[in-house]
């Protein structure tokens, strides 16, 4: 694993919301490395990857896409073990919160990625209340935090 990758692997930060993010920010780098992988994939029909170097000329790098395919796809691999990690770990400090509407706020934001409005709909209150809800279990995961790293 390279060391951009290790950075991705700390432990949780005191701030929550740091620290309750990272699936999503996973999930992002992921993405993007699936997209880069598509493009090096799809940039030439017949599977051959052309480029213009600075001398203005063609030439074929299929080899080298190749190789940095199969890096991505190493990295892509890394990047979902470390999510699928921090999923779990998450997971098991919002269980450990003593308000059940504020663990299952905190599930379906940072775990399964509902919005604002989806979150109130499902909980039965306002936006504005379920931002206020989680504010307060925001303050409840970073004493948990505290207390997993005293």
């Amino acid at each position: 694993m390279n060391e951009y990758l290790i950075d991705r692997v700390q432990a949780p930060s005191a701030c929550a919301g740091d620290y309750l993010s990272q699936v999503r920010r996973l999930e992002n780098e992921i993405s993007c490395r699936l997209a880069h992988i598509r493009c090096l994939r799809e940039a030439r029909p017949d599977g051959l990857v052309l480029s213009v170097i600075h001398t203005g000329e063609a030439s074929d790098h299929t080899g080298e896409s190749a190789v940095r395919i199969e890096e991505m796809q190493q990295e892509v691999s890394a990047l979902y073990d470390s999510m699928q990690k921090a999923r779990t770990d998450i997971a098991q400090t919002v269980r450990r919160l003593p308000n059940t509407r504020a663990r299952c706020l905190m599930e379906m934001r940072y775990l399964s990625g509902l919005s604002w409005e989806s979150i109130a709909e499902s909980l039965a209150i306002t936006p504005r209340s379920a931002l206020r809800l989680h504010q307060k279990a925001l303050r409840s995961v970073d004493a948990l935090l505290t207390d997993k790293h005293a």
